[in-house]
């Protein structure tokens, strides 16, 4: 009997719950995903949020605003499995998802806050343009201008940065023109018949590592000018190589 109380007496019983209802929700929007329940799957994920109007009235919009790039990433990976066709796929989008909820998505530090951000930009972009096709371009230009937002925002706050509204809204109408770009001249990286990955992903990754690399350095205090330079210079290989292997004889 004192055997028993000991080892369960040292289960943390409040996380052990709290991983299980974090593998439950993507779990049952993967599920209802595959049987079609779209609106079920979107009441699902808003139904998990509830902790964001668990307050008064007053705080909801300060809520929002710091949950959405969870909101972004969940309803992107629901893009994504909608989208796959296959099995494979679809329990891979699945077993991100689960990740990103019990990994990634509860960690704090500032090196796993940019990690977040940077996944935030890249599947809400990944899964917006797979939508390219199915909404006017105007939602799609303020969809990616709310997703370079909200992530810059997720970033740039961990920080307690002053200038937070001018780089996260500046930042968000640089990725705005991007994606109005894109779409008009839109280049896929084909991975599988039914996974592609959209270039305005990469690019923007690409450059949010970058920068948000370059400010945390400057932060810390630890900015030198050798290494601007091997970030500078990185950056635009990958681009240079980007440009040159890409076909630009089509068009939207």
């Amino acid at each position: 009997m004192q055997r028993a109380k000991f080892l369960f007496g040292s289960v943390k019983w409040g996380s052990l719950a709290h991983a299980f209802l974090s593998i439950s929700v993507p779990l049952i929007v993967w599920l209802l995903a595959r049987l079609d329940l779209i609106p079920l799957a979107i009441a699902t994920i808003i139904a998990s949020k509830w902790r964001v109007i668990a307050v008064q009235p007053r705080h909801w919009l300060a809520n929002f605003r710091t949950n959405s790039p969870d909101l972004i990433v969940n309803f992107s990976f629901l893009i994504l499995l909608i989208k796959a066709e296959t099995v494979a796929t679809n329990l891979l989008w699945a077993a991100f998802y689960i990740l990103w909820l019990i990994w990634l998505k509860p960690k704090s530090t500032e090196i796993w806050v940019g990690v977040q951000s940077l996944a935030t930009h890249i599947l809400g972009l990944t899964a917006l343009f797979w939508l390219a096709d199915d909404i006017p371009e105007a939602w799609l230009v303020i969809s990616a201008w709310l997703i370079a937002l909200s992530a810059g925002r997720h970033f740039l706050s961990h920080f307690e940065e002053t200038l937070i509204r001018v780089l996260s809204f500046g930042w968000a109408f640089f990725v705005a023109q991007l994606a109005w770009l894109s779409n008009r001249w839109l280049v896929i990286y084909p991975i599988a018949d039914d996974l592609v990955i959209p270039q305005i992903a990469i690019v923007v990754g690409l450059i949010a590592y970058i920068l948000g690399s370059l400010y945390y350095l400057n932060f810390k205090g630890v900015l030198k000018r050798a290494y601007l330079r091997q970030y500078v210079t990185f950056g635009c290989a990958i681009l240079l190589v980007i440009i040159w292997l890409t076909d630009w004889s089509g068009s939207r």
